[in-house]
């Protein structure tokens, strides 16, 4: 008897925050829209409402008070902290180089530009300074929600039971030491109150872009920074509508890596794959390596850092005769034509796991070029006789302060859900921290 009260107590108090929700996605109604309200039919209306107050209320989640996200970059590590009120304030970033360096880190405003982060790191001295950092924007108590952003992959195998992630599996672009670096271990004498988790940061991006656009039911997202990367979102649409609301994100990086797309310029590429033993073997080529020119690159190589900088006569790893030294516009012209042939290559992918593809976002600072270049991609959709082509919108941030906000709150919103099931098929052929088939989460609402 007393479990059948106690339940009920709790149905009732749900209800309660139901209602609070409700009123408070009401406020956000315009009031110019009263005249309009009043001429329609009320059947009609009351659907909308109801359609229209789910989403607000559902937004509002979006924000979460007393959280702070830490996106590590190779250059710069940003932060994002939501006061209690659920206001967002972005902190002044910090170098990389001299917040995760062994040399140290100065917090006290005049941290100078440096390059990335290079080969030097001790990540448990950096605990410490980042505490002794995030100190001056509030009290440690007060947090209690911390999520981390990381430029590679987490170890999915501690994931058991809908705990979050929290151990580093790799960050290539750092050095070693941060392999098996568990985060919450470290960090949790400092936010005893906080729940602490890591996610990797184009999946990160995925879910910033999930967290913007409700509407879509799945997108393709490829990051374009020091190399290209792909992440997804997926909402089931039979079971995104019910109580038990989940999206599943995914991690393909085997797709910039095995997939080849044409290169229709003299620039070919550098560093690249040694295949033997029929796919059994591989090895990672020095950057010194490369193929000037080429009909054909893989896309990890082809629209990397070292690209672009190649295209412009300045990479160091190639000789200045062998490199492309145009201008920016003409650059860019050669970036915009590969980064199309990549975006169809990427969406048949897609469409081959998920079905029709809605939406491209293209993020990560090499991104913000293609604006205006642009704005649709063409795909012949997968295994149909008559060569049947679908095309969908691409979506591109405006600016770099844009592309930041959109990987902190995906991070953000990462704290709303838990991690109900990880997917890992297949071994993974470089030791990179993933696998030849993907990394897939499902997440479930908390």
């Amino acid at each position: 008897m007393l479990h059948v009260l106690f339940g009920s107590v709790l149905d009732y108090i749900a209800s309660l925050f139901r209602v609070v929700r409700l009123f408070r996605a009401l406020r956000n109604i315009d009031s110019e829209l009263t005249s309009t309200i009043d001429r329609a039919d009320p059947k009609l209306l009351t659907q909308a409402l109801q359609g229209a107050c789910e989403f607000l209320a559902d937004s509002l989640d979006t924000i979460q008070s007393n959280t702070l996200a830490v996106d590590i970059g190779a250059t710069r590590t940003k932060f994002l902290l939501i006061s209690p009120s659920g206001s967002p304030q972005l902190l002044e970033p910090l170098m990389s180089r001299e917040l995760w360096g062994k040399k140290g880190v100065r917090i006290d405003g005049s941290n100078v530009r440096s390059s990335s982060i290079g080969m030097d790191c001790d990540p448990q001295a950096a605990v410490g300074r980042m505490v002794k950092y995030v100190q001056r924007f509030v009290r440690l108590e007060n947090v209690t929600k911390l999520v981390f952003g990381i430029p590679g992959t987490v170890d999915i195998t501690t994931v058991q039971a809908c705990s979050p992630p929290s151990i580093i599996r790799n960050m290539p672009s750092f050095d070693p030491s941060f392999r098996g670096f568990d985060i919450k271990k470290h960090y949790k004498p400092h936010f005893q109150n906080a729940k602490i988790s890591a996610i990797a940061d184009n999946m990160a991006a995925a879910l910033g872009v999930a967290s913007r656009n409700r509407q879509l039911q799945n997108c393709l997202v490829v990051s374009l920074g020091t190399a290209p990367a792909v992440s997804t979102f997926f909402r089931d649409p039979h079971v995104y509508k019910t109580k038990e609301k989940t999206i599943e994100t995914g991690i393909w990086q085997p797709w910039v890596w095995f997939t080849k797309i044409e290169l229709k310029d003299r620039y070919g590429y550098c560093g690249g794959l040694k295949v033997e033993n029929e796919g059994l073997k591989l090895t990672l080529k020095p950057p010194t390596m490369y193929k000037i020119p080429h009909r054909q690159a893989r896309i990890r190589f082809a629209l990397d850092d070292a690209t672009w900088l190649r295209l412009l006569g300045k990479c160091p790893d190639v000789p200045l005769e062998f490199q492309g030294n145009l201008s920016e516009a003409e650059a860019t012209v050669i970036w915009v034509e590969r980064v199309n042939a990549a975006l169809t290559a990427l969406a048949q992918k897609f469409h081959s796991v998920y079905g029709p593809l809605e939406a491209i976002w293209i993020v990560g600072g090499n991104s913000v070029r293609c604006r205006n270049h642009i704005t649709t991609s063409t795909y012949i959709v997968p295994d149909s006789t008559k060569n049947i082509t679908r095309q969908v919108p691409v979506f591109i941030p405006e600016s770099d302060f844009e592309q930041q906000q959109i990987s902190l709150e995906g991070l953000v919103y990462s704290t709303q859900f838990k991690v109900k099931q990880v997917f890992a098929p297949g071994q993974d052929p470089l030791a990179r921290g993933w696998t030849r088939g993907g990394e897939i989460y499902v997440w479930v609402k908390r």
